[in-house]
């Protein structure tokens, strides 16, 4: 093999073997940490594995972006909601996540990478703070008294309502999604990563939700 090639694969070698001797020193920490511990010790490679991820695009290629952290939500939810309602694996479970996430990424990268500089910082940003607004209420208590008939302890984000008092068993602060006048219903509940997807295609005849979705709504916070 010539001598350039050579110097050229030796430092491959050389970060494989730093990696696995990493990887070697750290495989013991679970038996030898305190829970506490661990959980510190997760926490923080997690956000190092952020900062890896965005000095990537901002540090080698010189792209500006500000979506890092809601893609890393996409990806957790992904996991964890499989992991937690299919009993996958782990492995599949983090694999599903990435897959979504960069799923994702790609269409916003398709997007956003022809542009350049403060452009695509800005139009990255739009995305992040356009998943917070979908799921941040937006209306006063005021607002949500005079409209309790539709609302039934829930506020209104951009796009989809937001439960905020638990009126009924099924509301849940924080639990977000949509009540489709044909009779179609999705909801995400963070605080106990559940989903509930409702597909009837019988329509609704007033304002609220009729008694299938509501026993539906309940069987499901069971």
């Amino acid at each position: 093999m010539p001598s350039s090639a050579c110097e050229a694969i030796a430092p491959l070698f050389r970060r494989l073997g730093l990696a696995l001797a990493v990887y070697v020193a750290l495989a013991w920490l679970p038996w030898a940490l305190s829970e506490y511990h661990l959980h510190v010790l997760v926490t923080s490679f997690y956000y190092v594995v952020l900062a890896i991820g965005w000095n990537l695009l901002a540090g080698y290629t010189g792209q500006f972006s500000l979506a890092h952290h809601t893609f890393a939500g996409v990806g957790a939810y992904t996991s964890a909601l499989l992991i937690l309602h299919t009993k996958v694996p782990i492995v599949v479970g983090v694999a599903a996540g990435v897959a979504v996430a960069a799923l994702l990424g790609w269409g916003l990268g398709t997007l956003c990478l022809r542009m350049r500089a403060i452009y695509l910082a800005l139009a990255t940003w739009a995305f992040a703070e356009s998943v917070r607004l979908l799921t941040t209420d937006h209306l006063t208590r005021e607002q949500r008294d005079a409209s309790t008939l539709f609302l039934e302890g829930a506020g209104w984000g951009f796009g989809g309502s937001v439960d905020v008092d638990p009126v009924n068993p099924w509301n849940v602060p924080g639990r977000y999604g949509w009540v489709g006048g044909t009779g179609t219903a999705a909801h995400v509940v963070p605080s106990n990563r559940a989903a509930t997807i409702l597909l009837t295609q019988v329509a609704m005849t007033g304002p609220t939700p009729t008694p299938l979705m509501r026993e539906f709504w309940r069987y499901a916070a069971a």
